[in-house]
């Protein structure tokens, strides 16, 4: 599904590999250090301010690419950069304020797990900031948006994890 917050283009796509890569990034995502973000945030386990190899990764760059390439090609990008990935783990309550990341073009989310009842990652009208966009999004899923709107994780209400893998395009 792709949307259109003032003429800026909003992509959500189902990645096709999910049922090929899900089971390994958790296992790989299990056996790394416990780590969690500061601030006045809760995040269960991340790695966003670890720096070194990111051994999911290997996993899941060679399966991503082309989805990204089709994706991006929507909005007239053909060439671009990653940045260093991160993950994010949310257990019930934990939960990711508002923010936005300046230096980059576009924003990647792919939900490894996100139950029924756990929100996906909303984003902020820039020009009417009472608006909450929330997008029609599952497990499994990319949601890629411009990485100047500002955007947050809200509480977790499951009692089951949700799992996110995001990097930015630069």
């Amino acid at each position: 599904m792709n949307i259109s917050l003032l003429g800026v283009p909003i992509i959500t796509i189902p990645f096709i590999h999910h049922n090929t890569v899900q089971q390994p990034l958790l296992h790989c995502l299990e056996h790394l250090p416990q780590t969690s973000v500061m601030n006045n945030d809760s995040i269960s386990k991340s790695d966003w301010d670890s720096p070194g190899e990111k051994p999911y990764w290997t996993i899941l760059q060679p399966h991503i690419d082309q989805t990204l390439k089709d994706a991006l090609r929507h909005v007239d990008i053909t060439e671009f950069q990653y940045s260093t990935p991160w993950y994010q783990q949310y257990h019930k309550k934990d939960h990711h304020g508002w923010h936005r990341h300046p230096f980059a073009t576009y924003n990647v989310v792919y939900y490894v797990e996100l139950p029924q009842d756990a929100p996906p990652t909303i984003l902020r009208n820039p020009v009417d900031t009472t608006q909450m966009i929330t997008p029609k999004v599952g497990e499994g899923d990319i949601f890629i948006f411009p990485s100047c709107l500002t955007h947050c994780s809200p509480p977790n209400p499951s009692s089951q994890r949700k799992t996110i893998i995001a990097f930015n395009i630069v």
